[in-house]
């Protein structure tokens, strides 16, 4: 292609181009965006032959990388920079003769011997484990999307590039009278907010937050709707702190106008404020619901402990059911599109989100969104960047520190899941904290655990105990375990001060005398994971006689409750080979059993 010129085109002139279904020479097709970038020569050999073949790589980038990751907002130079790194994979599988657009199984292969080369190059020193992350993920995502990969077979049973070996230390816990601060300010605004709306109040509305003086005002856009002392600098109609509205005449002396504009002032203001008293759906009343849904979503975050992203864009049906699963806890489930949406809360919050739903459909004043959270109100409602990146919190927590309380301090999303994830484990223990937060057991554990390494390490050494002979005594009320469930868990104070039954350090249960077992598929995924475990690391033994006095006698029990399921229930047998099978030998453990695995592996023991 010695001779041709190339066409540049931004990202907005691509995207209109596709949008109009207008002609795409590929053969001379170039993207302008941080820089130039030439896509059109990985159609070319190095002879210079050409190759219609690779058009759906091209298409592909487009399509999927530059589109796509500029409608979601970011950065130019971030979506430059991975576009680089495609073409750079594109070209090392074109120098190893790889078939990769032929079919699923020839991408896995050719994806395998990339991150073999990936892990060479890192042996060597030549990349560091980050750089090396980035191009095994944009090589996945790639090859995913090329292959229309929804299940994804490609990425399956390869052994990938872990973080484990970069991983930072645990996010911190935060400051305690910092969250307890947050939480107040955000749940006392919040019901006020629905005090106000729901109740269909006058304005102005006063009240307090942490002893600080607020109120509602009628405003959208060009000052706060909610605002405090310092607002009497900005705003010259009313006394805040007289609360009344101010005549002309006070208008004019105090802020050196003549008499006919402080008249003129007070007018307007009163104006507005009686018509908007009026009218309980305008806009500025809106306006404030959609402050009152920022609100309760970081209270959504600091008692659900889902994280940033997975909450800002959940799905929504307002026939939802509100199931008991656990003491204390919750179930919300409902189904949006083909999907079954559910989380868990507390009780206690059961009320406060009730009350969330009822400010939600006055905010959407007759309208439907199918998300949870928007942004907007009316018929204007949409997901912001924000949201889509997860970075709501952030954004919310900065606009109400700059815009309402200086001294609101800030406690990003991470945090606030640590802070949950915390205050379960203590409570109870690792698998109902992982359940609380919305995580796999082996995140929540490195990441938001708030607990040393030590005290993790205890935890690995320690854990296996005898199981009971009551093993199949089950219901609702018991709380979850990496083993089956606990039958006494309203009295955990109570069993916590015995060393042997140490609920919250996850080693207890197996001796324990309320350890139960479901005949289902969960708790017999667990039990064949810990049996999985304990014989994988059988070599850790002295000799086969520790390893038989020690271990051996909790492998013997599983399977003495395995045979007892299936006297219980013949059709069981089936299900238990088929999950044997899969635990065995695709490796598919229980989440909490996987991270013990995958961290006595990293940690050189297996």
């Amino acid at each position: 292609m010695k001779n041709k010129a190339i066409f540049y085109f931004t990202p907005n002139q691509i995207i209109d181009i596709y949008k109009k279904k207008e002609f795409v020479d590929y053969k001379v097709l170039g993207i302008h965006i941080y820089n130039k970038i030439p896509i059109c020569k990985i159609l070319y050999q190095k002879d210079g032959n050409y190759e219609p073949k690779m058009i759906p790589v091209v298409d592909s980038i487009v399509q999927n990388i530059v589109i796509l990751n500029y409608q979601l907002g970011q950065s130019v130079q971030t979506i430059h920079s991975k576009v680089q790194n495609t073409l750079k994979f594109i070209n090392w599988l074109k120098d190893h003769n790889s078939k990769f657009l032929e079919n699923k199984q020839v991408a896995r292969d050719s994806l395998e011997q990339y991150i073999y080369f990936l892990k060479t190059e890192m042996r060597i020193g030549n990349i560091q484990i980050d750089n090396a992350l980035t191009k095994q993920n944009l090589a996945i995502s790639f090859l995913k999307n090329l292959h229309n990969d929804n299940e994804n077979y490609i990425a399956s049973s390869v052994r990938l590039i872990s973080n484990s070996a970069n991983k930072k230390s645990s996010t911190p816990k935060p400051n305690s009278e910092h969250f307890k601060y947050l939480y107040k300010f955000y749940r006392k605004l919040f019901e006020e907010i629905c005090e106000f709306l729901i109740n269909q109040k006058s304005y102005p509305y006063h009240f307090e937050i942490l002893r600080k003086s607020y109120c509602f005002m009628p405003f959208e856009k060009r000052f706060p709707a909610i605002v405090n002392k310092e607002f009497q600098k900005k705003f010259q109609s009313y006394d805040f702190n007289n609360q009344k509205i101010l005549s002309g005449k006070e208008i004019a002396d105090l802020f050196g106008y003549s008499r006919i504009d402080g008249n003129n002032r007070r007018y307007q203001f009163k104006k507005s404020i009686e018509s908007k008293n009026i009218d309980k759906s305008c806009n500025a009343r809106l306006y404030l619901g959609t402050l009152g849904l920022k609100a309760f979503f970081i209270l959504f975050l600091m008692t659900t402990g889902m994280n940033d992203s997975t909450a800002s864009t959940l799905k929504w049906n307002k026939n939802y059911q509100i199931n008991k699963t656990r003491q204390k806890f919750r179930n919300i489930k409902y189904r949006a599109g083909n999907k079954v949406v559910e989380f868990e809360i507390g009780t206690k919050f059961l009320k406060q989100f009730q009350q969330f739903i009822l400010l939600r459909e006055f905010v959407l004043n007759g309208n439907e969104s199918e998300y949870l959270f928007f942004t907007g109100y009316g018929e204007n409602t949409h997901l912001n960047s924000e949201q889509i990146s997860g970075k709501l919190s952030g954004f919310i927590n900065r606009y109400f520190q700059k815009n309402i309380d200086s001294d609101l301090p800030i406690i990003n999303s991470r945090q606030l899941r640590v802070n949950k994830a915390f205050w379960v484990s203590k409570q109870y223990n690792e698998a109902t904290s992982s359940l609380m937060i919305q995580s796999s057991l082996s995140v929540a554990i490195d990441n938001y655990s708030g607990e040393t390494d030590e005290s993790s390490a205890f935890q690995i050494t320690n854990y296996y105990e005898k199981f009971n002979n009551k093993i199949f005594q089950n219901n609702q009320s018991y709380q979850t375990t990496n083993v089956g469930s606990c039958a006494n868990s309203n009295n955990l104070k109570t069993i916590n001060q015995n060393p042997e039954h140490y609920c919250s350090m996850q080693y207890g249960c197996l001796s324990c005398e309320y350890h139960r077992v479901n005949i289902d598929e969960i708790d017999i995924r667990k039990l064949l994971s810990a049996k999985f475990v304990i014989q994988e690391t059988k070599s850790l033994s002295k000799n086969e006689e520790q390893f038989n006095n020690i271990l051996l006698p909790y492998s013997n029990k599983i399977d003495e409750i395995l045979n007892k399921m299936v006297d219980t229930d013949t059709k069981i047998n089936n299900l238990i080979h088929d999950v044997k099978k899969d635990v065995f030998e695709n490796e598919n453990l229980f989440s909490y059993w996987q991270h013990k695995y995958n961290m006595l592996i990293r940690i050189g023991v297996l």
